[in-house]
């Protein structure tokens, strides 16, 4: 990034990477287990000639009481990984490059308390890269905002963690989401059940 880009700008791009492509992470997370409810991060803004923030740690807490962490970073080689860690299993999810594609392993508990060795997963399907796209015109053509996902309220939770993550990272201290969400957005949001 160069000074003087919209991503270099903290008007335009509050959080740096948490707001640019971390939001798309939060958005999937949220997707899998529900709304975030509070938020505690640390950002550097000092590794990157700009002003926006360069790394960005997240310990995000969700509505069932479940915690994780999102990572996202400006001064990094690009690598997006997901964890998922379970009593059961684990399941994680590596893509280094877009062209090099992405490769799920599962990990399942062994009978004696130990794990099983790592287990490649193919997907199911085939991927819809315009899925969204589709899903934004069968709305706008029905005049029906559900058939429309993600919309503008998974939008808003999305992009009202990154200023909370900014305000956290500027205070020292946790911050609840409902500062900057009405309790009726915070806690009402569909889950896709992760077995």
């Amino acid at each position: 990034m160069k000074p003087g880009e919209w991503r270099a700008d903290p008007a335009k791009n509050p959080g740096g990477m948490l707001f640019q492509c971390g939001v798309h992470a939060l958005h999937e997370l949220m997707y899998y287990f529900g709304p975030v409810t509070e938020v505690f991060a640390q950002m550097r803004y000092d590794l990157m000639p700009t002003k926006t923030a360069d790394a960005a740690l997240c310990h995000l807490r969700f509505a069932d009481g479940l915690i994780g962490t999102l990572q996202a970073y400006h001064c990094t080689p690009y690598r997006h990984t997901l964890s998922i860690f379970g009593l059961e299993a684990s399941l994680y999810r590596d893509e280094r490059h877009h062209e090099a594609g992405t490769t799920f392993f599962l990990q399942k508990r062994s009978d004696d308390g130990g794990y099983e060795p790592h287990e490649v997963l193919e997907p199911l399907g085939e991927s819809d890269p315009t899925g969204s796209l589709r899903n934004f015109y069968q709305a706008v053509r029905h005049q029906d905002l559900s058939m429309c996902y993600p919309g503008v309220i998974e939008g808003a939770r999305a992009v009202a963690v990154t200023f909370a993550a900014e305000e956290s990272s500027r205070t020292g201290g946790a911050v609840a989401l409902d500062k900057y969400l009405p309790d009726s957005l915070l806690r009402s949001m569909p889950v896709v059940a992760v077995h």
